[in-house]
C-alpha cells in the first residue's frame, strides 16, 4: 500500500539527488525508502551503488548484504557485492560471488 508507494518515491528522490551530486541527501532518501518498504532490496542496493561510487566499499558491502538477505537472487545486489568485495581486496569472497553469477554450462553449448 502506501508505504510501498512512498518507498518508490524516496528511491526516485534519491536518484535525483544523486544526479545533482547531493550525495548525503541521496543516501538519506535511500535510507528512508528502505525503512518504508523493508521487503524490497532496491533501496539498499542503490544506496550500496552510491557508496561504492564514493569509495565507501565496506558500507556498500553492508547494504548489498542487506539487500541479499531480503532477496538472495537479486542480481544488481549480487553484482555490486562482488565488485565491492574485489575493491576491498576480499578476493576469495569476490571470486565466490563471481561463480554464483556465472550461468551453468549447458550440455547443448558444445
Amino acid at each position: 500500500g502506501d508505504s510501498k508507494t512512498a518507498a518508490v518515491d524516496f528511491v526516485k528522490a534519491g536518484e535525483i539527488y544523486a544526479s545533482q551530486k547531493r550525495l548525503q541527501s541521496a543516501k538519506d532518501a535511500f535510507g528512508r525508502a528502505a525503512e518504508m518498504d523493508p521487503s524490497s532490496p532496491l533501496a539498499n542496493q542503490v544506496r550500496g551503488d552510491l557508496l561504492q561510487r564514493e569509495g565507501a566499499f565496506g558500507e556498500a558491502i553492508s547494504d548489498y548484504e542487506t539487500a541479499l538477505k531480503i532477496d538472495r537472487s537479486y542480481f544488481p545486489a549480487q553484482m555490486g557485492l562482488g565488485v565491492a568485495l574485489y575493491h576491498q581486496s576480499e578476493y576469495r569472497r569476490a571470486d565466490k560471488q563471481r561463480i554464483l553469477l556465472m550461468p551453468p554450462l549447458s550440455s547443448t553449448a558444445f
